[in-house]
C-alpha cells in the first residue's frame, strides 16, 4: 500500500490594502473589487477542496477500520469455535478416561479375586 500524497492547503489570496482618502475604489479595474471578490471566490474553493480531500481520507480510513474491526470479530468467533470444540473434547476424553479407569479398578478387583481363590483339591 502507498502512502497517500499529503493534502496541503496554500493560501493565494492576497487582499489589497487601501488607504483611505488615497485610493479610488473600482468595481472593474484589475485591483477592484470584483476582481478581489473573484480571487477570494477562488480561494475559497481550494480550501473547500482541500476539506473534501480530508473527509474523504478520513472515511476510507473509517471503512478500513470497520472492515478490520469484521474481519477481527470473524477470527475471534473462529477462535472460540474451536476453543469450545477443544474443551468438549478433552471433557469426552476424561469422561472416557474417568471409565477406562473404573473398568481398570473393575478388573483389577475381578483378579484379585480370581487369584485368591482357594485352588481344588487335587
Amino acid at each position: 500500500m502507498t502512502d497517500p500524497q499529503p493534502i496541503t492547503y496554500i493560501p493565494q489570496f492576497q487582499a489589497t490594502t487601501w488607504r483611505d482618502h488615497v485610493d479610488v475604489v473600482s468595481a472593474e479595474a484589475p485591483n477592484g473589487f470584483n476582481t478581489q471578490f473573484k480571487s477570494l471566490r477562488s480561494e475559497f474553493d481550494t480550501l473547500s477542496s482541500a476539506v473534501r480531500q480530508l473527509s474523504d481520507m478520513l472515511n476510507g480510513i473509517n471503512q478500513t477500520l470497520n472492515d478490520l474491526k469484521t474481519a477481527a470479530n470473524a477470527v475471534n468467533t473462529n477462535a472460540n469455535s474451536v476453543n469450545t470444540n477443544a474443551n468438549a473434547a478433552r471433557d469426552k476424553a476424561q469422561i472416557t478416561k474417568t471409565n477406562a479407569d473404573k473398568a481398570k479398578s473393575s478388573a483389577d478387583s475381578t483378579l484379585d479375586t480370581v487369584t485368591h481363590l482357594p485352588l481344588p483339591p487335587a
